[in-house]
């Protein structure tokens, strides 16, 4: 079931007989769904090679196509599902190149019809050959690496560290092998979903700072995790603030984060290095925007 937001109803589940073959075992199927906000249908494409969404289907008189879109971003952004539109006419593809700076066009296999396309917008870290190191007085941010691999599995398995984190690992993965999340993190940097820093202090992991979330539009999400003896020192904030900087210098103009109403110390942080946005029942919400 798909989710736009939290004003979304499940409407029905559908084969799409205009571009799968009816012998493919049932691999392939579209769920149809109406996103409140915009005023509008939006149907999730998934097969073998992936999920995809077909441009808002509706009659242009009763949604608007931004807001649309927006959802279909954002529920992209929220899932850590690469960003695709399937079954792209020429007449829409000028539109979403509008929208989006970096792209990637292709014909869509398996259409009835030719001139229909699959359009990937790209983040600003898809394709990347690298990442510079950003260094401090107190600590190094480097791309996280094999010689993290040990350190990193303790990190993310830390129930204490990532009480406020906002993901349990054990809903997807109840037992991961020991390179199960550097192996994680070099699978979403690839496909451009994102990019975790290693918090190095004296050669030693210290935790990780995370941009996530990439609308494709020059917005992400940017988070921080510490080890407890690491936690009180000042590290994180400082760690924060040079995060939004490498984040505006891969090209990017606006970050945005969240924290849990519960979280006190972080709420202090992100109030000092943020403009706060706002609330609702279960986060805070901060933005800042390039300079």
């Amino acid at each position: 079931m798909l989710i736009f937001h939290k004003n979304c109803e499940f409407l029905t589940v559908q084969r799409d007989e205009r571009c799968f073959d009816t012998d493919d075992g049932g691999n392939n199927s579209a769920a149809v769904e109406y996103a409140f906000d915009a005023g509008c249908l939006i149907t999730k494409h998934e097969n073998e090679n992936g999920i995809g969404f077909e441009f808002p289907v509706a009659s242009e008189c009763i949604f608007e196509v931004d807001k649309a879109l927006t959802e279909i971003e954002n529920y992209c952004a929220d899932n850590y599902i690469p960003l695709v539109f399937t079954f792209v006419d020429e007449e829409k593809l000028s539109r979403l190149k509008k929208r989006y700076c970096r792209y990637d066009i292709n014909p869509c296999d398996g259409a009835l019809s030719d001139g229909l396309y699959v359009f990937r917008p790209l983040s600003e870290i898809f394709g990347c050959d690298s990442f510079p190191s950003v260094r401090s007085d107190r600590f190094v941010l480097s791309l996280l690496s094999e010689c993290d691999a040990e350190a990193y599995d303790r990190l993310c398995r830390d129930d204490a560290v990532n009480k406020f984190w906002g993901y349990d690992y054990r809903v997807d993965c109840p037992f991961p092998a020991p390179d199960f999340f550097l192996n994680d993190a070099k699978r979403d940097l690839k496909n451009g979903l994102s990019l975790s820093l290693a918090i190095k202090c004296d050669g030693e992991l210290a935790g990780e700072a995370v941009l996530h979330g990439f609308n494709c539009r020059g917005s992400a999400n940017a988070g921080i995790r510490l080890f407890e003896k690491y936690q009180g020192y000042g590290i994180g904030g400082k760690a924060f603030s040079a995060l939004t900087e490498y984040a505006f210098s891969l090209g990017l103009s606006e970050i945005r984060a969240k924290c849990f109403k519960q979280n006190t110390s972080s709420f202090k942080m992100l109030s000092k290095i943020m403009t706060f946005l706002s609330e609702d029942e279960e986060y805070d919400y901060f933005i800042i925007l390039k300079q």
